[in-house]
Order: C-alpha cells, then structure tokens, then sequence
C-alpha cells in the first residue's frame, strides 16, 4: 500500500438530480412532497413518514447498526449530502461499489468533471440497457468537495487487481485494510476514463467544503450518451 497526502481540490461527484430535494433540510424535503398533500397537516405526516423510512435520517439520528453519531457530518453546509453518500451505498442490491460493500457507502468523486461523466455514463449504462430503455433524459447535480488527507494511492500497472473492471471483491477487501490502518481516502486510477483518476473517500469528516454545482442534463439514444 502507498501511502501519500493528497490535496484533490474541485473534485466532482455527480449526483441524480431527483435526489437534490431529498437531501437538503427538512423544509427542502417539505417542498418536494408539497405535491402530495391536500393540507399542512397531512404534509406533516408525510415529511414524518419520510424520516421514518430514511436510511440516512435514522442514521443522523443514531438509529443504524452501521452508523455511530460521530461517524457522519454535521453542522456544515450540505451535510445531509454528504451523509447520504455514506447512508445509500453505491451497489446496494448487486454487491457493493469498488471501495464499499453494501452496509456502508463512500464519496465517490472524479478529479474533474469529464471522468465523472465517464463513471456517471458506464453505470446508468448498464441499468438502461438491463431495462431495455432505448431513450431517456436524465439529469445530474454537480456536487464538487475538496479532500486533503492522507490517502492510498493507486497506479494502473502496479495496482491492477485492485481496477478490475467486473469484480470488486479485491478492492473491497483492501478498503477496509486501509481502514483499519487509519487510512481514509483512496486515489485511484478512474477504470471508465482513459487518463482519469477518482478519489474514493472512506470517512464523511474527509469530504471537505462541499458546494453544489451546475445541474446537467443527459439524453440516452442509440445506445449513447450525449450532454447538454
């Protein structure tokens, strides 16, 4: 394992727009549910309703078997943001991500907003094509954050059982040997973008001055992807 600080500013992690409202304060999330109710008081009990089947809500609140309150953020900006990364795991249902299994999730972002499309692309890839969806506008939330840490560092050559591109069995495993070596963050080569690098970010309190970004959108057809 090679160990070096890192200093990733502007780091981008793409995020599906739908999730935006769900992932603000609880007067964001009265907002997006305001559709459905015909009165104040029955929007009171969805927005109760809501927390009660949050996984990252219960998580704030202490009530996970993954989560101490320590382990997630608060009191800083989009905090539920960066929660919801760690609360949701990447994978949950087919096995985990590459640096996460399905309990527990990570910041998963690009070093620039190119290699988060390609990671963005290559995943809603395979989901449309499993789904038999020929066309589709999608639209995405940039979140860009910073990380300065100590991290893993990967290479192409010397690390290429780590980058597989089908299994994450390996690379899962040496997360949480990082982990519990005290190691946080892991800067990788990106496997979906031909010269792009991506940081994985194991601990929320890593995942530094998050600010929200552009939204984008992206139409499916022809088996392809193109941005507005």
């Amino acid at each position: 394992m090679r160990i070096a600080h890192v200093d990733r500013r502007d780091t981008v992690r793409l995020v599906d727009s739908r999730y935006d409202s769900g992932t603000g304060s609880g007067s964001e999330a009265s907002h997006a549910l305001a559709a459905l109710a015909d009165d104040t008081g029955r929007l009171a009990d969805l927005v109760d309703l809501t927390g009660l089947t949050s996984s990252r809500e219960r998580a704030e609140q202490g009530d996970s078997p993954y989560f101490g309150r320590n382990l997630l953020v608060s009191g800083v900006p989009l905090a539920a943001v960066v929660n919801a990364a760690f609360t949701y795991p990447a994978g949950s249902g087919a096995g985990g991500g590459r640096f996460n299994d399905e309990r527990v999730g990570a910041w998963y972002a690009g070093h620039d907003l190119a290699t988060a499309r390609a990671e963005v692309e290559h995943h809603r890839r395979r989901f449309l094509a499993d789904a038999r969806i020929v066309e589709a506008t999608l639209s995405f939330t940039a979140y860009l954050s910073d990380l300065t840490a100590d991290a893993a560092v990967l290479s192409a050559r010397a690390d290429r059982r780590l980058l597989d591109p089908q299994s994450y069995a390996q690379s899962q495993a040496f997360a949480r040997q990082c982990l519990d070596a005290g190691i946080g963050a892991v800067d990788y080569p990106s496997v979906r973008a031909p010269a792009g690098r991506c940081v994985a970010i194991l601990l929320p309190s890593l995942v530094q001055r998050v600010r929200r970004g552009r939204t984008r959108s992206a139409s499916w057809a022809g088996g392809r992807f193109t941005w507005a």
